[in-house]
Order: structure tokens, then C-alpha cells, then sequence
């Protein structure tokens, strides 16, 4: 016959190691937030090494962002700028330079995706909050924070999103204005002007949309439309996200000053020339 005594419980899965550091050992951590939603495939969430980025799948992910709850996907924002950022890397050395940072922060925040902690950064939501509630927002080694990452890529879709303008429609403004009123905001002096030299020598208008054509395989002046409204309405909703943490993220004057002090010391070379900051 056998015991009356109930079974004991089963013990609880051991919890994924996170890569972030200095977590609050004093605070209780958050409810997770729900099923875990799977990492896209590899094939899906970048394009080819040598391959062509998808501007049909840009638009598609950026629309399928926002989920039936409201929250955002990661895997969809993260789909969506790295074809997006691919395309803009194919139309000149000049966008290579002005988004290696960003690639970094694209990198970490895959990371974070994958090794998370439970399911906290399945959602971009989900992952502000982690890391509001257990004070890691400043992380920056050994892998930038999820939400440091994430500034890091918002910054540069504001800065696409007004270059795509540029080529939807004739204008006066110069990439290299539009980098200037956007992303060289957010970087360094010696990565500035490695980007302006080389995006000096961009081509003209007219040459850009048929180079953009012919990478992407598409009519620009057919898909522009859908690429930039797409784009514009996740950026709005990653600045809404955003802007109760932007205050904590972004560096203090004396901190940008060490951090310029810091790069300018370091010299670029940009085909057969040596560029060092002054």
C-alpha cells in the first residue's frame, strides 16, 4: 500500500546564467513575463554575409513589431534593423563607419536576447523593465546593457529614417547634414570624421536610388513609401519606451569629454589616408 504522505515538489529549473552585472542582490525579481517567444532563425534575422538585405522583410517586421499585447518584439526590431542597416552599408563605405558602434549594440542585445535571464527580453518592454527594476540600465561591460544597446540603435534608425527621406524625394540636405543632425550626436570625434570623409564621396542623388535598386532588387521609388512609414512608427514607439530611461542613458558632459578624449587619441586609416582626431 503506499504512503499517504504527499509527493514533494519538483524542484525548479535551474535559471540561465545572465551576462549583465552589478544586479541588485537585494531586489525581488520580477514575475517573468510570459511564454518565451523562439529567436528567429539565423537565415531570417540577418541577411547573407554576401548576400542582399530584404527591404520587403524590413517593412513586414517593422509592421509585425508591435505584438497583439501592445508590447514590442525583439526579434521583429531586430530583424528589421539589420536588413535595414545591411542596405545602407551597400550604398557606401561612409554608412560602414558611421554604424560600427551600432553593430556592436545590435550584437549585445542579440546576446541579451539569447541568454537572457528567463524571458525578459523577448519583448523590448519586458527588458526596460528588468532592468529598471534591478538597476543594471548603465551596464556597459562585460556587455552593454539591453537598454544601452537599444538607444544605441534607436539613434541610428532616426539618422536612416531622415537619409531615406533624402532619397524618396530631392533635397538640399546632404547626407552628411542629416548625419550631423542625427547620429554624430551620439559618437565620437575620430568616428565623425571617418564617416564624413567617406561619405563625401558618396554618389549623387540619381546614382544613389539606382544603386539602392539594384541592391535590394526593387523599385525605390515604389517601396520607399512603405520602408520609411514602417520605420517612423517603431521608432516613435521605441522613443515613447524610451524616454522614461533616456535621462539614465545618456552620458554627462564630462563623461562624453572622456570618451572623445579617450578615441581621439586613436588613428583611423580610411583607404590611403590616416585620420586622427583633434
Amino acid at each position: 500500500m503506499s504512503s499517504a504522505s504527499s509527493p514533494s515538489p519538483p524542484a525548479s529549473p535551474a535559471r540561465p546564467p545572465s551576462l549583465t552585472l552589478n544586479i541588485s542582490s537585494s531586489s525581488t525579481p520580477p514575475v517573468s513575463p510570459g511564454p518565451i517567444s523562439p529567436p528567429l532563425s539565423p537565415s531570417k534575422l540577418k541577411p547573407p554575409k554576401n548576400g542582399p538585405p530584404d527591404l520587403n522583410l524590413v517593412i513586414s517586421s517593422f509592421e509585425k513589431c508591435r505584438r497583439s499585447d501592445g508590447t514590442m518584439s525583439t526579434n521583429q526590431y531586430l530583424c528589421g534593423c539589420n536588413h535595414l542597416i545591411r542596405f545602407c552599408e551597400l550604398l557606401g563605405k561612409g554608412f560602414s563607419i558611421a554604424f560600427t558602434d551600432v553593430k556592436k549594440a545590435i550584437k549585445a542585445l542579440e546576446i541579451h536576447r539569447v541568454s537572457g535571464p528567463e524571458n525578459f527580453y523577448h519583448t523590448l518592454n519586458h527588458m526596460i523593465d528588468y532592468e529598471t527594476e534591478n538597476g543594471i540600465l548603465q551596464t556597459r561591460t562585460p556587455i552593454l546593457s539591453g537598454c544601452r544597446a537599444l538607444l544605441k540603435i534607436h539613434q541610428a534608425l532616426d539618422f536612416i529614417i531622415q537619409f531615406l527621406g533624402f532619397l524618396r524625394k530631392p533635397s538640399i540636405r546632404i547626407t552628411i547634414e542629416i548625419y550631423n543632425d542625427t547620429l554624430a550626436k551620439h559618437q565620437g570625434k575620430w568616428m565623425q570624421m571617418a564617416a564624413k570623409v567617406a561619405m563625401a564621396a558618396l554618389p549623387n542623388y540619381p546614382q544613389l536610388v539606382a544603386k539602392g535598386s539594384k541592391i535590394s532588387g526593387l523599385r525605390m521609388e515604389e517601396v520607399l513609401p512603405d520602408l520609411i512609414s514602417s520605420a517612423q512608427a517603431v521608432y516613435e514607439e521605441m522613443a515613447a519606451l524610451l524616454s522614461d530611461v533616456i535621462i539614465t542613458l545618456t552620458p554627462t558632459k564630462p563623461e562624453r569629454k572622456r570618451h572623445q578624449r579617450h578615441h581621439s587619441q586613436k588613428p583611423l586609416t580610411l583607404g590611403d589616408d590616416t585620420l586622427t582626431a583633434e
